[in-house]
């Protein structure tokens, strides 16, 4: 994590990966509550400001070699 907690704020943090290979990949992000609740990896609607959104983030890359 990169900074210090705040009570309901978002955390910044990096994680380095390194590609094992060539080729399309899905980098998937998501976040685990207090609580010990995890976002759902499947998607909910989303809407442009974004409100009740709760899926995990994805990011879809193409390695090259």
């Amino acid at each position: 994590f990169i900074g210090k907690a705040e009570p309901y704020a978002w955390r910044q943090w990096e994680f380095n990966w390194q590609p094992t290979r060539a080729g399309s990949v899905t980098l998937l992000c998501r976040a685990t509550d207090s609580s010990g609740f995890v976002q759902p990896v499947e998607d909910s609607p989303w809407n442009p400001g974004g409100y009740l959104w709760k899926s995990a983030d994805r990011l879809e890359l193409e390695v090259g070699s």
